[in-house]
């Protein structure tokens, strides 16, 4: 077999080995269950960021909605599944840049890195969040932007701006992306192509076009710009104003990096390396081996996409696991140039063995007892909604709507019952700051009371069959926020609930009427 096939077969095995956890479970992340249920409601007939309320473009309500459509409704395992096939592709796509830019043995290597690595923390990163469907446009557009450097096919400039805007159309942040491209062209490359930077613009505009049109179309247009664009901006300016950065570094940038040491210590090493031998050429300009090269200089793009995605990974300071995984491509690239050459040497072979075996089999055989360790660490066990939506769901109708109160859309999820009111959870009309847990803040003056208006339309207009207080129970740092505390909603469930049961804190109240 040659070493071709052997790097296949490997890199096809890790992929499957090390996400086999994400086949067994149907909610590795309660985002999965937010994006599950927008999704549902939308592709049912609702009406985006109307009837099914979040902050995030339409990209990933479409790929949940479309799996479901094709799976089931209620199908999250499919979601899983499919997220596999895109990381394995996104790996693809990293061999052909690492490829491009230095050898096919530093493309396996790429792809090999970008596998193993994307699983080396917490159980949730393994989910269906976001950036791993996200990064594969991404990856995408610097593809097709060096294929164009290397051959200046004006098609794949345009490829590179439809990829750009397609992954923008999954979260903002890949917006970066842009700044990273005339960054590298500006300082790099010393000029700007203008046909082909038309062309990238060109693509740039399809994307969000057929998105925008569609949400005009769907009469959702205010409600876009009232929840993705202002609401991203009251989220991020939440997270800045009340979150302890040296907090969010101790517990999890730090963790993030011992994690994934290995390709920390590759990249660092590849950059340093750029940076003596662009030292070496200052110093020796006019000697033919120093010259630089078009592949020296496409380097640059790599090291300042892994420099400047700093910047959406540190955006509100919260620093989840799950934004990590936007520094990976970029780290892979980086690292297997070095990998290919420390390979050829006894002790760092064993060195790189032993860093990509020990976090792999480590985080993979953890995933096995995901309770037990959310338990130890004291995180959000999405095991603890299972016999809240059980109740549920064994004495309501699958037509039924209900109202969870609290963080809880995993409830919905579980039960199979789509929630009463737009919003997925109580954060927007009880001022709670995501992503806070211990900080002292009054989280009063985050109350939307836009929201509170909504939130009364909805709930007489679809007089949910059950009100849900996970608040008493203190699940996702809720304890602080019961039903009580707010005397019109209060007010509203004596007269028209009764409490029928307690369970573990929870307090189920059944319409009357």
């Amino acid at each position: 077999m040659n070493k071709r096939y052997l790097w296949t077969l490997l890199i096809v095995l890790a992929l499957v080995i090390l996400r086999i956890p994400a086949l067994l479970h149907p909610i590795l992340d309660v985002d999965e269950a937010i994006y599950g249920l927008f999704a549902r409601i939308w592709f049912d007939g609702g009406i985006p960021y109307v009837n099914c309320v979040e902050t995030k473009p339409l990209g990933i309500y479409l790929f949940f909605g479309s799996i479901f459509s094709i799976f089931g409704k209620w199908n999250m395992i499919a979601v899983h599944a499919v997220t596999i096939i895109i990381v394995g592709i996104t790996s693809c796509v990293l061999y052909k840049i690492s490829a491009l830019l230095y050898s096919k043995e530093a493309g396996y290597w790429a792809a090999l890195l970008y596998i193993v690595f994307s699983v080396t923390y917490i159980p949730k990163v393994l989910a269906t969040t976001i950036e791993p469907i996200m990064l594969l446009p991404v990856c995408l557009q610097f593809y097709y932007w060096l294929k164009y450097e290397s051959n200046e096919n004006l098609s794949s400039a345009f490829l590179s701006g439809i990829f750009f805007a397609a992954a923008c159309c999954f979260k903002y942040q890949a917006g970066m992306n842009l700044f990273i491209l005339l960054a590298y062209l500006l300082f790099i490359r010393h000029r700007i192509p203008l046909k082909a930077a038309g062309l990238f613009f060109c693509g740039a505009i399809i994307p969000p076009a057929v998105m925008f049109i569609y949400i005009y179309i769907a009469g959702a247009l205010n409600g876009f710009i009232y929840w993705n664009i202002i609401g991203n901006a009251n989220y991020i300016s939440q997270g800045s104003e009340s979150l302890h950065l040296v907090n969010r570094i101790v517990t999890r940038v730090i963790p993030y990096v011992a994690s994934t040491a290995l390709l920390w210590s590759l990249s660092f090493t590849a950059i340093f390396k750029k940076i003596r031998s662009l030292a070496a050429r200052s110093q020796h300009k006019h000697a033919y081996n120093l010259r630089p090269t078009q592949n020296d200089e496409s380097e640059w793009l790599i090291i300042l996409w892994f420099i400047l995605s700093f910047v959406p990974v540190s955006t509100g300071y919260r620093f989840y696991g799950h934004y990590f995984l936007l520094l990976l491509p970029s780290m892979a690239i980086l690292s297997s140039r070095i990998a290919v050459s420390a390979f050829e040497r006894l002790w760092p072979r064993r060195l790189i063995i032993f860093w990509m075996l020990l976090p792999a089999i480590g985080f993979t055989v953890a995933r096995f007892y995901i309770s037990d360790i959310h338990k130890v660490v004291k995180e959000d066990n999405l095991d603890d909604y299972k016999p809240i939506a059980s109740y549920v769901a064994s004495r309501t109708n699958p037509e039924d709507k209900i109202l969870a109160w609290g963080y809880v859309p995993a409830i919905y999820w579980y039960s199979h019952r789509l929630p009463a009111i737009r919003f997925f959870w109580s954060d927007v009309i009880t001022g709670r700051v995501p992503g806070l847990k211990d900080e002292l803040i009054d989280s009063d003056k985050f109350i939307n009371h836009d929201a509170w208006k909504m939130f009364w339309e909805d709930i007489k207009k679809n007089r949910p069959v059950y009100i849900i207080d996970t608040a008493p129970s203190g699940l996702h740092n809720y304890k602080n926020y019961p039903i009580s505390r707010y005397p019109e909603l209060m007010k509203y469930v004596n007269n028209n609930y009764k409490e029928e049961a307690q369970l573990n804190g929870t307090i189920f109240y059944r319409r009357i009427d």
